[in-house]
């Protein structure tokens, strides 16, 4: 199921599904990077300017 999901989302491309699809792969890469950063201690990321 994993596999076909990048050619769902090419058949998809135009129209309203392709938006809800992005817009939740970016939520939930929000939401990753925000866990990431938190969990992250603070030396770390502010040794090298930015998060990895």
């Amino acid at each position: 199921m994993l596999r076909d999901a990048p050619q769902a989302a090419l058949l998809s491309m135009r129209g309203e599904s392709f938006t809800r699809i992005a817009l939740r792969l970016l939520k939930n890469l929000t939401k990753t990077m925000d866990l990431v950063l938190r969990s992250t201690p603070q030396a770390c990321v502010s040794k090298d300017g930015r998060g990895r």
